[in-house]
């Protein structure tokens, strides 16, 4: 079974960073959380993904979940 395509967002020194798990490079730094997770959210939606927003303790604060993986 394919692995789902998992997108953080997380603190950063300049906002919210939106980052593919196992990337080298930030997909967006934006300022706003909300925003940040908007953006998150629309890149996971497309690609049958998932959405990790973290805290700075690095827990996980929220998770939202789309389609199923195979459907990539």
């Amino acid at each position: 079974m394919p692995e789902r395509l998992v997108y953080e967002v997380r603190p950063h020194r300049r906002g919210w960073s939106v980052r593919r798990r196992g990337a080298s490079r930030h997909t967006a730094v934006i300022g706003a959380k909300a925003d940040a997770v908007i953006r998150a959210r629309a890149l996971a939606k497309k690609r049958s993904g998932e959405v990790l927003v973290l805290g700075a303790d690095g827990r996980v604060h929220d998770r939202y979940t789309y389609g199923s993986p195979e459907v990539r």
